[in-house]
C-alpha cells in the first residue's frame, strides 16, 4: 500500500491567485518509518531539543512564525536537508518512475481572467 501526501498552494476560488498548485509524494507504506527517522535526524541536527515541529516550505522560506527568529542560511540548510531525505527515501518499492529513482509531480493551474472562478487551464510537469 502507499500512502499519499497532498498539499496545496494557492486558492482555487480568490481571483487574486494567479495560480494553483496541488503536489504530492506517494510513498511505499514501510518506506515512512524511515522517512520519519530522516526528518527527525534533521530536525535534531538543526534545531536540537525542540519538540518535533513541521517542516512547511513556505514558511520556512519566508521566515514566517516560528521560523522568524532562523537565520536565513540556517533555513536554507534545513530545506535542503528535508529534499535531501524525501529524495533518499525512495528505497525500491516506493513510488519511482522507470526513467529514475526518484520522481516528483506537480500540478499548476493558471487562471484566465475571462473564466469563472472554479475553471482553470492546468499543466503538469515532473521532475
Amino acid at each position: 500500500m502507499y500512502i499519499l501526501y497532498l498539499d496545496e498552494s494557492g486558492n482555487p476560488d480568490d481571483p487574486s491567485d494567479r495560480h494553483f498548485v496541488l503536489a504530492g509524494a506517494a510513498v511505499f507504506e514501510r518506506v515512512v518509518h524511515f522517512l520519519t527517522r530522516s526528518l527527525d535526524e534533521v530536525q535534531a541536527k538543526h534545531l536540537p531539543g525542540l519538540e518535533p515541529i513541521d517542516f512547511h516550505a513556505a514558511e520556512i522560506r519566508s521566515g514566517r512564525g516560528f521560523w522568524r527568529g532562523v537565520e536565513k542560511e540556517k533555513r536554507e540548510a534545513i530545506v535542503q536537508d528535508v529534499t535531501t531525505a524525501i529524495a533518499d527515501a525512495n528505497h525500491p518499492g516506493s513510488f519511482s518512475s522507470p526513467r529514475s529513482s526518484r520522481r516528483t509531480s506537480a500540478c499548476t493551474a493558471k487562471r484566465r481572467s475571462s473564466m469563472r472562478p472554479r475553471r482553470s487551464v492546468v499543466a503538469s510537469t515532473s521532475f
